[in-house]
């Protein structure tokens, strides 16, 4: 596509709404951190980038917890839309520091306000590990809105209290739980498969190896080796000029991004560390396409 035709498309997408004002996602102030024989592999990277506004998070949200009744169903022989808010308890998968600013909170939030779900019937994971361990037979859903490497699903999971960890408790007590993220890349849902058996895990999107930038067969590149290898140069060049650590993929913020998932993502409320650093990256000399936010998405 000609490089005028993707000028116009971020036009029309923020005239839309599709991506928000430039206060929170600012196309133009990025695009001048390349030079003009830059620019071309930016606006490729640019029109890949996938920016999930509110109201798609919302509806998302809806979507994947109907898709939690029908394993509900399946398990249990029965249920109804009544047994949402009468027989389900709520929570989410905490980061590993278990912070206030998590998005599991916000999403805590979302059901209660746009889904309706009784704030007594939502708990923080703590709360709810314990209710589980004193009690028998309860339905959970943990909401959330990205899984990326899984890692954070996995702590959660094993993590051990001083009853217990939860994949023993939903064990021993005949517990159904159901972890319902938006998004999950292919990475996370292997790892989570592999390390939390016991955890059903459900979503809208599933992410393959095709998502992220440093695969050759990245719809981004459309299928042009050469175009593959301009891109991830420049993103690799760009970034050890910022001085953004090359870790293989070890620490959360890498040239790659977490565990070297590349991929070119975020929500209205965060980007991810699944996300290579050039999009948030905030110094005198390079300006982010997004602010970094501390209620990000799971790495």
């Amino acid at each position: 596509m000609d490089e005028n035709d993707l000028i116009e498309r971020f036009r029309y997408y923020r005239e839309t709404q599709i991506w928000p004002l430039a206060k929170d996602l600012n196309y133009e102030q990025w695009l001048e951190n390349f030079s003009d024989g830059e620019k071309d592999i930016a606006k490729r990277i640019l029109d890949f980038f996938i920016y999930i506004p509110d109201g798609f998070i919302n509806q998302m949200l809806a979507t994947v917890l109907g898709k939690c009744g029908y394993v509900f169903k399946k398990l249990l022989g029965s249920w109804s839309d009544n047994d949402f808010k009468n027989n389900c308890w709520y929570s989410f998968i905490p980061g590993e520091e278990m912070k206030p600013t998590d998005s599991g909170y916000l999403f805590n939030r979302k059901l209660r306000d746009n889904i309706l779900i009784p704030e007594e019937q939502i708990l923080d994971f703590p709360s709810l590990c314990l209710k589980l361990y004193n009690e028998h037979n309860i339905n959970v859903i943990l909401v959330d809105d990205f899984v990326g490497s899984g890692h954070q699903t996995m702590v959660a999971w094993r993590h051990n209290y001083s009853y217990g960890c939860l994949r023993d408790i939903v064990k021993v007590n005949h517990h159904h739980i159901i972890y319902a993220p938006l998004i999950v890349n292919k990475v996370g849902f292997d790892y989570i498969n592999a390390t939390c058996v016991g955890l059903n895990l459900v979503y809208i999107y599933l992410l393959g190896e095709e998502y992220s930038l440093f695969n050759q067969y990245c719809p981004c590149w459309g299928g042009d080796y050469n175009l593959y290898l301009r891109g991830t140069k420049l993103i690799l060049d760009k970034s050890k000029a910022l001085g953004i650590p090359s870790t293989d993929g070890k620490n959360v913020i890498d040239v790659k991004g977490y565990r070297e998932q590349g991929l070119a993502l975020a929500f209205k409320h965060g980007i991810s560390d699944a996300c290579p650093p050039i999009f948030y990256w905030n110094t005198k000399y390079w300006k982010p396409l997004m602010n970094r936010v501390y209620n990000r998405p799971k790495v």
